[in-house]
């Protein structure tokens, strides 16, 4: 009946009924150590992880006709190995002031030991191939040359090669923090500053690729005075005949200050007049500040291009962390 709302059922995802639990096997060696009268604290750990039965999306056949072209299936083996750190100092400590930092991190190494004879499963930007990390970036890579000197890349003057290369990884390697804390005026002030620091890894910078493939207003493609390896990209992925996003995936390594606070102890005598044992305020900011070649808004704008299958991100029109502040005023009675 026209204009009348009709039952239906639409096959979404795939169910897999021969699922079962990821089986893993690690080594760990580690140790700490306390020094300088315990004003130096140092811990260290190394593991060696072997996971099988593991959880991959694999690409199925398009005659299935379900809506997602992947599913679930425990397939062969995934190695992670690396070490984490923890370095705690009192670098200074007297009775008025004193400076204290931790730093703390890790270190990881992922690839598929074993792809349980399935062969690679290669998606438009990630591939899961044996030998190299989950998720990493394939794409066909490119060179190019400014041949007559007119400060302009020309299709002619770009060449894209045959086949897809590995480009990286696309999770951090290293991700480590750096917290540095002053106690001033007989500490009764603290301020504390915490540094984020993640790298070894590579973005999709989406947000750019969309507007120089399709939106046509990106400076690599409408300005002449571009630099060239921005005119290069959007040639390669435009008119090379054989497109490439390669210059797209951009390293996405990153320094941010992403906290800071001045919490301050009130006088006695303002406490009692409220009539509290102690108060005290707190100023603090978020995200206040960073250091990046990546040449998007932001290397933490992440966009999750398939969460039900890898959960790979890339940056695709959406908006970098937020820097705010927040004031606090905490009373005890």
């Amino acid at each position: 009946m026209d204009a009348a709302d009709v039952a239906s059922l639409v096959d979404s995802s795939i169910g897999n009924p021969n699922l079962k639990p990821e089986r893993a096997r690690e080594i760990e060696l580690g140790g700490e150590a306390t020094m300088f009268q315990d004003r130096l604290h140092v811990d260290l750990t190394y593991y060696n992880k072997r996971t099988r039965d593991a959880l991959i999306a694999r690409t199925v056949a398009p005659s299935v006709g379900s809506g997602n072209i992947t599913r679930f299936e425990n397939l062969g083996a995934v190695v992670n190995r690396g070490f984490e750190f923890l370095v705690e100092g009192q670098l200074v400590q007297k009775p008025s002031v004193g400076w204290d930092v931790t730093l703390n991190g890790s270190h990881n190494t992922n690839f598929i030991a074993d792809m349980g004879g399935v062969p690679p499963i290669i998606g438009t930007t990630i591939q899961q191939r044996q030998g190299y990390p989950i998720d990493g970036y394939w794409q066909r890579a490119y060179t190019y040359a400014d041949a007559d000197g007119n400060g302009i890349i020309t299709q002619r003057e770009i060449h894209v090669a045959d086949s897809a290369t590995f480009v990286g990884p696309s999770q951090p390697r290293w991700e480590v923090t750096l917290t540095n804390g002053l106690d001033l005026f007989d500490r009764k002030v603290r301020v504390v500053g915490m540094f984020d620091l993640k790298a070894g890894y590579y973005l999709l910078n989406g947000t750019e690729r969309i507007r120089c493939q399709s939106r046509n207003n990106c400076l690599g493609l409408i300005d002449p005075a571009a630099p060239l390896w921005e005119q290069a990209r959007v040639v390669a992925l435009r008119e090379s005949g054989t497109t490439t996003q390669w210059g797209f995936m951009e390293q996405a390594d990153f320094i941010r200050l992403r906290e800071a606070s001045i919490p301050y102890e009130l006088p006695l005598q303002w406490a009692r007049a409220m009539r509290a044992s102690r108060a005290s305020v707190t100023i603090a900011g978020r995200n206040l500040w960073k250091s990046t070649n990546y040449s998007g808004v932001d290397p933490e704008s992440n966009y999750i291009t398939n969460a039900a299958s890898t959960g790979t991100v890339n940056d695709f029109q959406t908006q970098p962390p937020p820097s705010y502040w927040t004031f606090r005023v905490n009373v005890d009675f």
